[in-house]
């Protein structure tokens, strides 16, 4: 995908509306494929360590990291959508808190 269209599809994302109009994400796009490969051996990682502490048989654990790897790390351009809560509304009560971060995500 040519990168032009990438700035153009982030610059449409950055502007849309958000929770108090603060748009509170930040975009990684890992094009560079060192990167991408290593985000997919960690997040690989911890899913296998997840899967396997739910108790899934080995080889249903192994079908899925393969399709995952395949679905992401062949994918012509990988954006990786980060919330940041400095921008939002700071509030002392945690249920407030969790409602904030709520509304951001």
């Amino acid at each position: 995908m040519p990168p032009e269209i990438v700035t153009t599809l982030l610059a449409a994302a950055c502007a849309a509306p958000s929770a108090h109009n603060r748009q509170p994400w930040r975009w990684c796009d890992l094009a560079d494929r060192s990167a991408r490969n290593r985000l997919l051996r960690e997040m690989g990682r911890r899913w296998d360590a997840d899967m396997r502490a739910r108790g899934l048989d080995e080889k249903v654990i192994r079908v899925e990291l393969r399709l995952s790897y395949e679905r992401f790390g062949g994918a012509p351009v990988l954006v990786m959508p980060c919330l940041t809560m400095v921008e939002m509304d700071p509030y002392e009560r945690r249920e407030a808190r969790r409602a904030e971060h709520a509304m951001g995500v």
